[in-house]
């Protein structure tokens, strides 16, 4: 089986296909991997796919924790500073903090 693109689509298709036992070959374009981040972050939902296809662990174990995020717009001018209070890794994680940011927000209220 031949994939063209290694990028996180052709990446994670080897992966599935190796674990079932079908040989493949990954080619690309670029010769060799990019010395310059292509990324910022994962979103949720890609976490959960790395934890099915059980490469979480290492994908973690090389990442770091964004502790705030600057948002450029045109020109270099600043459009929005995002600071990560708490870090959100799952969905599951989302719907803890706005479940406790309405609880907080209903005792405040009485």
């Amino acid at each position: 089986m031949l994939i063209v693109g290694a990028g996180p689509t052709g990446l994670a298709l080897g992966i599935g296909l190796r674990r079932h036992g079908i040989n493949c070959c990954i080619i690309d374009r670029l010769e060799a991997p990019s010395p310059y981040s292509r990324a910022l972050g994962l979103h949720a939902r890609s976490l959960e796919i790395f934890e099915a296809l059980d490469v979480l662990a290492p994908i973690r174990k090389a990442s770091r924790r964004l502790k705030a995020v600057s948002v450029y717009g045109d020109k270099a001018v600043p459009y929005k500073h995002l600071r990560a209070h708490e870090p959100l890794e799952h969905p599951e994680s989302r719907l803890l903090l706005e479940k406790k940011k309405k609880n907080t927000t209903n005792t405040s209220s009485k």
